[in-house]
This record gives C-alpha cells, sequence and structure tokens, in this order.
C-alpha cells in the first residue's frame, strides 16, 4: 500500500518568493541524502497563498525512514526552520494519506 504525507503551510502575502527559494534548497538537500522530494501544489480553489507540500511512499516503514533522516540533518533543518518567517504561525497541518 502506498502512502502519502501532505505538509500544508500558508504563506504570508508578499513572501512566496522566500518561501519557495527555501523549498527549493530542501528539495536539493534531499535529493543529495537519497531523501524522497515532494510535489509543491497550490490549491485551485480553496484558502489563498496556501502551498501544499506532497510526498509518496510505498509503505510506513519508508516513511518512518525517511522524516528520521530528514530529522537527523542539520543542513535541512536549518533551511526547514528558515521558512518560518515566510509562513503564517499556527496556520500548517501535515496529514498521512
Amino acid at each position: 500500500m502506498a502512502y502519502r504525507s501532505r505538509i500544508v503551510e500558508t504563506v504570508q502575502y508578499g513572501k512566496l518568493p522566500e518561501y519557495l527559494a527555501a523549498i527549493k534548497e530542501l528539495k536539493g538537500l534531499a535529493e543529495k541524502a537519497g531523501r524522497v522530494t515532494p510535489r509543491v501544489m497550490t490549491p485551485v480553489a480553496g484558502p489563498c497563498n496556501q502551498v501544499i507540500l506532497e510526498f509518496e511512499f510505498s509503505d510506513l516503514a519508508a516513511f518512518d525512514d525517511q522524516i528520521g533522516n530528514f530529522w537527523s540533518d542539520p543542513a535541512a533543518l536549518r533551511v526547514w526552520r528558515s521558512k518560518a518567517d515566510a509562513t503564517v504561525q499556527g496556520a500548517s497541518y501535515s496529514e498521512l494519506l
């Protein structure tokens, strides 16, 4: 069974370029580390300024391995935290489908 993990974030008006630059850097770090890279999407309808990062995993073990690898990567964590200034605090959430 395949799984999708989504992170949905609301980006502050005017800060989308800054946010997307951080995501581009994160994707590069993920590729170098052999991690899954996300699809970056925005909703066609619904809340404005949302960005959806969607990852696909073959099973829950792969999801767990990838998450552990990410949280132990200091460079990825630095970039992940750097985008906080571009997001609306408290408006982000994750899903595992």
